[in-house]
Formats: structure tokens, C-alpha cells, sequence
């Protein structure tokens, strides 16, 4: 008896994919497996009823499944997955301002997508550092999912976030600073 395991050698963080197997006999007195994963913080084996998955949980890597048949642990089998991050393929702001004046402070957040077909996936490496074409103009920080821009004096700037997981990714904004009403 052999055990043929059938699943995407390809997946990504936060994944679960569907493992199924045969054997090479019909009418299998105990069909049941015991799996093991080379390494559990790339890829574990979980049951959902009645049905095997893959659950790639934290990180990438390379991981070997392995299926022992319960009643002859001499009979096995082994396949690789490689578990990928989930890149990033744009930035999206959200709540952009066009205008500030000076002295105000805001902070605009922004999400990142991918183009993976899988769209329950979420890019792994979240995090984006932001630049202000003129820092004398207004001075953006990075903070957790969020820049915080502050206006300092009239003029007008490029707010950018660029990727640190992939750096070829950015996205800009125009900002306008407007001198504060005199009363």
C-alpha cells in the first residue's frame, strides 16, 4: 500500500488549503493518517469536518508534510509547500486632505492590496514608511497604519508612502498649506 497526498505546493501566509489523499489499493481496511509538518509556524495540518487543510499560520518557508498510515507507520508520505508572503501591489489612502493650515496636525491611514486571485488573503508586511517632499513646508511620521502630517508654513508638498516590504511600491498625495485666517 502507498499513500499519494494531493495539495498546492504553492501557498501563502495566513492561508488554508484543502489536503487530500488516495491510496494506490481500493477498499483500505484503516484509512486513517497521522500528518506531521517539518515546520508548524509555516505550514500545520488542521481538520475541519471531516475534510484535511493546510493552515500556513505565520511565516514563510518551506515546509514537508508528512501522512503516516495509523496501523503501519512504515507506510508514508512526503510533500513539499512553499508558503510565500502575501505582497503588497499598491497603497491606498484613505481620508486625504487636500488642504491644511498651518499649525494643524492629521492623520491619514491607508490599507495595502495585493493581486493575488485569493482576496480573503491580507498582505503580510503591513508596514509603509512616509516622506514629505519638504519638511520645512510639513513633516510627516510613520506610525502604526497611519502618517501623521503636521503643517508648518505656506506652500505646497508630496506626501509619500513607499512599501518596506517591496520599496518599488508607492503611492503620493498633493497637499496644499494654507496660511491660518488673520482676525
Amino acid at each position: 500500500t502507498s499513500i499519494t497526498l494531493e495539495f498546492d505546493e504553492i501557498a501563502y501566509v495566513y492561508d488554508k488549503i484543502p489536503l487530500n489523499y488516495t491510496f494506490d489499493v481500493d477498499n483500505v481496511t484503516d484509512p486513517s493518517l497521522t500528518f506531521v509538518s517539518s515546520n508548524d509556524i509555516v505550514a500545520t495540518v488542521i481538520k475541519e469536518h471531516d475534510h484535511y487543510f493546510i493552515k500556513t499560520p505565520k511565516i514563510s518557508g518551506t515546509a514537508t508534510i508528512t501522512a503516516y498510515l495509523n496501523t503501519d507507520f512504515t507506510i508514508s508520505a512526503t510533500k513539499n509547500i512553499v508558503v510565500n508572503n502575501v505582497m503588497p501591489t499598491a497603497i491606498n489612502f484613505k481620508n486625504v486632505p487636500t488642504e491644511l493650515i498651518t499649525g494643524q496636525r492629521i492623520n491619514v491611514s491607508y490599507d495595502l492590496s495585493h493581486s493575488l486571485p485569493k482576496s480573503e488573503l491580507s498582505v503580510t508586511d503591513k508596514r509603509v514608511t512616509f516622506t514629505s517632499s519638504d519638511n520645512t513646508i510639513a513633516r510627516v511620521s510613520t506610525g502604526n497604519m497611519f502618517g501623521t502630517i503636521v503643517a508648518f508654513k505656506e506652500g505646497t508638498v508630496t506626501i509619500r508612502a513607499t512599501s518596506v516590504a517591496n520599496p518599488t511600491i508607492s503611492a503620493a498625495f498633493t497637499l496644499k498649506i494654507i496660511p491660518r485666517a488673520f482676525i
